[in-house]
């Protein structure tokens, strides 16, 4: 089953959304028992409205809870579907790619139908309303705050992806009677002051010795196109949801948090048969497969997104992405944050000058910075 959802995520983050035919799908995501105090149940509702007339096959949605020592370990039970009745229907932990990008959250996939031939035979029909249920619960030593709980919701048969979330709010308070906790008791620290979750700082240094490790994988891998090779790009993040800064490295193929930053800045890029181009401030930068490994583009983003400041370096190729995390540790050469300032996107070109298909610093020139 795990094979079966892995297969799911990866087609749905290859293969966009038909042009023009955009979905007509309401999904809300809504918390009962709020604010909630530490020992207690929480209830989560996942609410989808079919208003196309197609039906949706291969529905999953998955509930990401956090899931780590500092914050506790949010268990979750899949209470039950209503609207379609569908015995076969599993839940199971989920634990491909998107859960290594939520850091610290453990995610729980309900399958409506299970992927590729979908013998369950319960498809989300037009016009349709499935509310999907889920019961939390919340650790005992978990400190005063606002946490945030995730939501992933795939269509296999229309290619359909789409992130919720939504805020949970836990008081202080004497927690009811309960058998001995099994998780890791929290080091005896103070609650946040603030109702949000603490901010973790990660330093220039941080960011500068991540894309200098990042710089050495590169320098790993064979010089050839091959999925192996891009298969150690996959969903490469440092930080979390708390942290001050979060750096992706890698496109919208192989980097679902650099799809949420690209759909948010207007960044497109597209991958066909005779080659790959980048759509960024209506202008458009190709290049051909025959250039693989001698030419690229890229982009450098600096933005916000849910509150925090993103960094994220994405080529059309791997190659893309390296000049863009060279280009970009030179920038933090030093302490200083000033680059880090506003919202802004810089267009990169790079040309192996002296033919050894490796990206040197020297080879690497902007073109053009956008700010948003």
């Amino acid at each position: 089953m795990r094979i079966s959802i892995l297969f799911l995520m990866l087609l749905s983050l290859i293969i966009p959304p038909v042009a023009g035919l955009a979905p007509q799908i309401t999904v809300s995501f809504e918390v009962l028992d709020v604010p909630a105090l530490p020992g207690e149940n929480i209830h989560v509702n996942v609410t989808v409205f079919n208003n196309e007339n197609v039906k949706y096959r291969g529905w999953s949605s998955t509930l990401f809870t956090p899931w780590s020592n500092k914050y506790g370990y949010w268990e979750v039970e899949f209470l039950g579907v209503e609207g379609i009745a569908n015995p076969s229907m599993v839940a199971v932990e989920f634990e491909n790619p998107p859960s290594q990008v939520i850091k610290g959250y453990r995610g729980i996939a309900v399958m409506l139908e299970s992927p590729p031939d979908f013998a369950e035979n319960n498809p989300i029909p037009p016009g349709s309303l499935v509310k999907i249920m889920f019961r939390i619960a919340v650790p005992i030593d978990t400190p005063e705050g606002i946490y945030t709980l995730y939501a992933y919701h795939i269509a296999y048969t229309n290619t359909y992806f789409t992130i919720s979330q939504v805020e949970v709010k836990v008081s202080a308070g004497q927690p009811p009677e309960t058998s001995p906790p099994t998780t890791t008791p929290l080091p005896t620290t103070p609650p946040p002051t603030t109702p949000s979750p603490p901010t973790h700082p990660i330093s220039i240094l941080d960011i500068r010795d991540f894309l200098e490790l990042a710089d050495d994988a590169f320098l790993d891998m064979p010089c050839k196109a091959d999925a192996s090779s891009y298969a150690e790009l996959k969903d490469i993040v440092l930080g979390s949801e708390y942290s001050e800064y979060i750096v992706t490295l890698g496109g919208p193929i192989v980097n679902n948090m650099s799809r949420l930053l690209d759909d948010m800045m207007g960044i497109e890029f597209k991958i066909e048969d005779d080659g790959g181009s980048l759509c960024v401030g209506g202008s458009m930068f190709s290049i051909s497969w025959e250039e693989f490994g001698t030419h690229d583009y890229s982009v450098i983003c600096v933005g916000e997104l849910n509150d925090r400041a993103y960094l994220s370096c994405q080529g059309i190729t791997r190659y893309g992405t390296w000049a863009a995390s060279c280009y970009l540790r030179s920038l933090l050469s030093s302490s200083s944050t000033d680059f880090l300032e506003g919202v802004k996107i810089v267009v990169l070109e790079w040309i192996d000058m002296n033919g050894d298909m490796r990206v040197d610093r020297e080879e690497v020139f902007a073109l053009t910075v956008i700010y948003v």
